[in-house]
């Protein structure tokens, strides 16, 4: 699937008290280790903690800008659900290899909410700024051949607030980071299957 604009950015998206918020929300929630396609442990692909949330003010805050970058960058992707906010810890030599976040099947669960819905929109929001850790750096594959890469570095991903919108599809990483702690809250959007 060839997307023409491959993510949107909002600057400083959200405030210090919504940070502060979510931290203190996520401290009672339990820590676990980051799964690939919410299974299986790979440290050599995915090595990072997690916590689970949904609140609704969470997604309140967040789908304007969703909205927004859908219409804007012309994706136009019909969703009408989310996933539970996972708020994702990447500590000293952690990272998450190269990966979508859609998956090869619309979910086959009993949950009509998830129901033969797919991942159409991803968000990344950075709960605080680069300069507290070294690495960890956001980047996209937008190769459109086999032979070569096309590796972006998301630079607009740079201080705590700083939000990114792109379609599910798309390859993405998180390099590891080197020093520090890198805090980021991930919300997927979903909805029927592309046709």
């Amino acid at each position: 699937m060839f997307v023409r604009t491959s993510y949107w950015y909002f600057k400083n998206a959200v405030d210090n008290f919504f940070i502060n918020t979510l931290n203190e929300a996520v401290k009672k929630q339990k820590t676990i280790r980051g799964k690939i396609d919410g299974k299986k442990i790979d440290s050599k692909k995915r090595e990072s903690d997690v916590k689970f949330i949904s609140e609704q003010w969470i997604y309140d805050a967040l789908l304007p800008y969703i909205r927004t970058a859908n219409q804007s960058a012309k994706w136009n992707y019909d969703f009408d659900y989310c996933e539970a906010a996972q708020y994702t810890i990447y500590k000293k030599g952690q990272h998450y290899g190269w990966h979508t976040d859609m998956a090869d099947d619309p979910y086959d669960s009993e949950d009509i909410s998830f129901k033969g819905k797919v991942r159409k929109l991803s968000c990344t929001l950075l709960l605080n700024d680069t300069k507290e850790y070294k690495g960890g750096s956001f980047e996209f594959d937008l190769r459109n051949t086999r032979d070569k890469e096309n590796i972006v570095k998301v630079k607009e991903l740079e201080n705590k607030g700083d939000l990114i919108v792109f379609p599910s599809h798309l390859w993405h990483r998180v390099k590891p980071v080197t020093s520090g702690k890198r805090l980021s809250l991930v919300v997927w959007f979903i909805g029927p299957p592309f046709k």
